[in-house]
């Protein structure tokens, strides 16, 4: 009898272990389309991000390093996207402004961006995304000089209201 119940505790015992690392590849990305979201934060770079598709999370953002390099600090793990591409489209960018007489004004780019770097449930993580970035906002108007009721356009002029949006779609891979 005791052969029997080793065998058999054995068996459920296999079966308990197999069935666990089956449910941990559930959990692993398998690769494929994914949407991604951010809404910016106050400091370039920072913001809150939600991937849908073949990733499924969700997280904060961390500001951009000096080669263009961002990091997406999610539930089930970290990756870096690299920026560089959208972030030069960006600078070069003009704003449009859409009535003076409102001062509203928008803004914004598309470029590919590269994911990499993944640690976690994102380790050996590549792909392109297409990202668009867009933003708006109210600028304000001159309080006093020559162009006292203008709009102010300026480098150093602080938006009274804006609005930021950065969504992106792609292929992911991992291994």
């Amino acid at each position: 009898m005791r052969p029997v119940r080793a065998a058999l505790g054995c068996a459920m015992a296999g079966s308990v272990l197999l069935g666990a690392s089956g449910g941990f590849a559930a959990n692993m990305p398998a690769g494929g389309t994914v949407r991604i979201f951010v809404v910016p934060g106050k400091s370039q770079g920072q913001g809150t991000i939600v991937l849908a598709g073949a990733i499924g999370d969700y997280g904060k953002t961390h500001k951009v390093n000096k080669n263009g390099i961002g990091e997406a600090v999610l539930q089930k793990g970290t990756f870096q996207v690299n920026l560089a591409g959208i972030q030069k489209k960006l600078n070069n960018s003009k704003p449009i402004i859409l009535d003076k007489t409102t001062c509203s004004y928008v803004f914004g780019a598309t470029a590919p961006v590269t994911l990499l770097n993944g640690t976690g449930a994102y380790k050996g993580i590549s792909g392109t995304l297409m990202l668009t970035e867009t933003f708006a906002g109210y600028g304000p108007f001159y309080k006093s000089g020559t162009h006292k009721g203008q709009c102010n356009t300026s480098n150093n002029a602080t938006p009274l209201a804006q609005y930021g949006s950065v969504q992106g779609v792609g292929t992911v891979k991992f291994g």
